[in-house]
């Protein structure tokens, strides 16, 4: 788990949001010696009008 936040990055535009904050979560599971499954998400808690409101990520990985 992971809670982000930034104060204002742009001071010239005055419609640009004076803190973001970002919620993160992902987990990973292990299939076997040299693969694994990895997953998570990340949604906008604050300051939606310049930051992401949801993404998600998923992935297969393969070590060698």
């Amino acid at each position: 788990m992971q809670l982000e936040g930034a104060s204002r990055l742009v001071t010239s535009l005055d419609a640009y949001p004076g803190f973001i904050a970002y919620f993160r979560m992902a987990g990973r599971v292990d299939g076997s010696p040299r693969w694994r499954v990895e997953g998570g998400f990340t949604e906008g808690v604050r300051g939606l009008d310049a930051a992401t409101d949801f993404g998600i990520l998923a992935a297969v990985v393969r070590t060698f």
